[in-house]
């Protein structure tokens, strides 16, 4: 996943490719920053997880990311997430923040007056027998992350449950398009 902070692009977790026939790919605990004006990577502290498909913003100086599909073990027969982390660049420290109401992938946040918005994704879904599909059941959720008070507060969903969508601010108001 990307996110551009302070003219730094943070490219954070993601997929690596593997070149063994037959095997699955990784979820490497990268992150890269690109300063735009200096045209120079960097490498940060890596991740405390292992993830793709997360959800992320910046907002307060800082990075948030949410949710996405990590490995499924024995423990976590999910690979769908439902954690939540704040990224200091500054410090280059990362800390867990409050989890999501449930497990969520794919989907898109954006920051407004202080708050980071998380619309959208997906979650799991539980087929007839009892099986988890990850991130098999698009919703419309629509919840705001208050850093100052790390709480989440439930808004109105989306009409159109989607996830893998566009999103963008204009005006303090959020627009989530495609997906």
């Amino acid at each position: 996943t990307n996110v551009v902070l302070n003219n730094v692009l943070y490219l954070i977790g993601g997929n690596a490719a593997v070149m063994t026939p037959g095997a699955r790919s990784t979820h490497p605990a990268r992150v890269l920053a690109y300063d735009l004006a200096g045209d120079k990577w960097t490498e940060k502290k890596p991740t405390p997880f292992f993830a793709d498909h997360m959800t992320t913003a910046a907002g307060n100086g800082k990075i948030y990311i949410f949710g996405g599909s990590g490995a499924m073990t024995q423990e976590a027969p999910s690979a769908t997430l439902d954690t939540a982390w704040e990224y200091d660049p500054t410090a280059d420290t990362w800390k867990p923040i409050a989890k999501l109401s449930m497990k969520r992938t794919a989907g898109s946040a954006a920051e407004v007056g202080g708050k980071i918005y998380f619309i959208g994704g997906s979650t799991d879904l539980t087929a007839p027998d009892g099986r988890t599909q990850n991130g098999g059941l698009v919703v419309g959720t629509n919840e705001s992350f208050d850093p100052a008070t790390n709480r989440w507060t439930v808004h109105k969903p989306m009409p159109t449950p989607r996830n893998h969508t566009a999103i963008g601010v204009v005006g303090g108001k959020i627009y989530v398009i495609g997906g």
